[in-house]
């Protein structure tokens, strides 16, 4: 397969580079929402483990991730290859994240304590080679282009990628798992990830071959910085502090969303094979979302577009609570509507982290891609930590058995974990996003005098107390 190489990060990327590009968040979306969906239903009703003690393991793997995820970052912020400082990730990460994947779906011949040991080591083992890819892959996007709306465009193209992936594992998870299963769902679940390992690692074969970044030389020189340096970077980066709020809120809705599902039509609606059906009109409705993104981002802006997005998704849940139980239909309309509107901050995430970068780089000279993605991956894994124990302890404190009639107490406290708490966590996205100082405007200001830095020179109206002049109120 030949090379497409992209050497333009100003103008404009083709088709194939953006198409390419987004293979692999379309893989990363399929295993991580099949992990999302699944893993605690494999964990509590396969392999018969204690609700609160899978909610434990969901909470050491991401404790392990406040020391690797930076590690990560720090590595990729040194990397400098003859193939670039990300794209060797997407094999170095990928390989053993399709292979950690299977393993983590697999039920061994063991009981106990040296169970719990297997499905703990396995899962922060894929943690781990989660994080060797989606660091690294996240940050090229940072290179590929400095237009903003390139980068819209870009993000919009991931989450269109995603949305298959989604399709894949939504429409087919659940229903392969019965159909080769045949009665066991342990072998089901252990094929089916397999199939999904596969599909994953030529997706991230598909972007290892079709974009090639600029050479790291040309880009930026290794660079190290020290502790307080770090520091600034976060502290001195309002940009970033409201996306790594948001996407932490993003998240743990997401997965507390997936997390309940399967427990929300298996005991409240006493039909689990409706999650297929259920989680594909989602993902189809999604698409739909995405395609409306970059049309939305180019009239009012990425963060307008985000809280848009966001507005429509928190009504429509109040739409699905109301409809629940009296009309199934109507239930499923008011999923699609927030689907849609859900699709829009997931399109528009990518592009305004990415936005955040460069301000970093005004405000304190480092230019750490690494080190910015590693944040958004922390958040992304901490909030699946969060809502795994959660969840777990959640469960337990409300009474839960599995594979059981449950009480009306354990199906209240469903509907508050499905509904509830993502209605809060959607109104904590839109503040977050509503203090997002950067518009188009001002970025271009600061890509602008970071070019005169870089040629030794000045523009005559540049300021020197940073942020109170290049940055606007917000779009």
């Amino acid at each position: 397969m030949s090379e497409t190489v992209n050497t333009n990060t100003q103008g404009k990327l083709s088709h194939r580079v953006k198409i390419g590009y987004g293979a692999t968040y379309g893989g990363l979306v399929m295993l991580s929402l099949t992990f999302a969906v699944n893993l605690m239903y494999f964990y509590t009703d396969v392999l018969g483990i204690a609700a609160a003690t899978a909610g434990t393991i969901f909470l050491v793997a991401r404790l392990w991730d406040v020391i690797n995820d930076p590690i990560m970052g720090t590595i990729v912020d040194r990397t400098n290859t003859r193939h670039g400082r990300f794209r060797p990730y997407l094999i170095i990460g990928g390989v053993p994240l399709a292979i950690l994947s299977v393993l983590c779906f697999t039920a061994p011949p063991l009981s106990g304590t040296a169970l719990i040991v297997y499905v703990l080591v396995t899962y922060i083992l894929w943690g781990m080679a989660y994080t060797a890819l989606n660091i690294p892959y996240s940050a090229m996007v940072s290179v590929l282009s400095k237009d903003p709306q390139e980068r819209a465009s870009i993000s919009s193209i991931m989450v269109s990628a995603s949305v298959v992936g989604m399709a894949i594992t939504s429409f087919a998870t659940i229903p392969m798992v019965k159909i080769i299963g045949r009665g066991d769902d342990a072998y089901g679940f252990r094929i089916i990830l397999t199939i999904y390992g596969a599909l994953a690692l030529s997706a991230f074969l598909i972007s290892f071959f079709t974009v090639k970044e600029k050479t790291a030389v040309e880009e930026k020189k290794t660079q190290k910085y020290s502790l307080r340096e770090v520091i600034d970077l976060f502290t001195k980066n309002r940009p970033l502090v409201c996306m790594i709020a948001a996407t932490l809120f993003m998240f743990l809705s997401v997965y507390l969303s997936n997390a309940s599902a399967i427990y929300f039509f298996k005991y409240r609606l006493d039909n689990i094979t409706l999650v297929a059906l259920f989680m594909g009109l989602a993902t189809v409705a999604m698409f739909f979302g995405t395609l409306m993104a970059p049309i939305l981002s180019a009239k009012i802006g990425k963060r307008k577009t985000y809280m848009l997005g966001v507005a429509v998704s928190v009504i429509a849940t109040v739409g699905m609570y109301v409809f629940r139980l009296s009309n199934l239909p109507a239930f499923f309309v008011c999923a699609m509507i927030g689907s849609i509107g859900f699709a829009l901050p997931f399109s528009m995430m990518y592009g305004l982290v990415a936005d955040t970068i460069e301000y970093g780089e005004y405000t304190t000279g480092i230019r750490a891609e690494g080190l910015v993605y590693s944040s958004i991956s922390f958040v992304n894994k901490l909030a699946a930590g969060l809502v795994g124990v959660f969840t777990g302890l959640a469960l337990t404190w409300l009474g839960y058995v599995p594979n059981t009639v449950q009480t009306s107490r354990v199906l209240i406290g469903i509907d508050v974990l499905y509904f509830g708490i993502p209605f809060g966590l959607g109104a904590l996205m839109i503040l977050s996003v509503f203090f997002y100082p950067l518009d188009k405007e001002a970025f271009n200001r600061i890509v602008g005098e970071l070019e005169a830095r870089k040629q030794n020179r000045t523009p005559a109206d540049a300021t020197s107390d940073g942020e109170s002049e290049v940055i606007a109120d917000g779009e």
